[in-house]
């Protein structure tokens, strides 16, 4: 499952449900409001984040090295415990 399209799925959904009754009329307003619902007032963005529950095995860059992260995670993650 991927979990960024699922957000993109669920965000879509009710932006599509929110904007049904949505009638505004006055179009100074309904472009504001447009404008807000774009931004993703909202919709947050998405918190990707590492749980430190877990006992620490490889460190990233050899998890990285074994194929078993993305090489950008060794950017990502470079401050982790700083």
């Amino acid at each position: 499952m991927d979990v960024f399209k699922l957000r993109e799925k669920v965000v879509s959904e009710y932006s599509s449900y929110i904007t049904s009754f949505l009638k505004i009329l006055d179009p100074a307003i309904n472009k504001f409001v447009s404008d807000k619902l774009s931004s993703g007032v909202l919709w947050p963005t998405p918190l990707v984040q590492l749980s430190p529950a877990y006992q620490p095995a490889q460190t990233i860059e050899e998890m990285v090295n074994a194929d078993l992260l993305h090489p950008l995670c060794l950017e990502i993650f470079k401050n982790n415990g700083k």
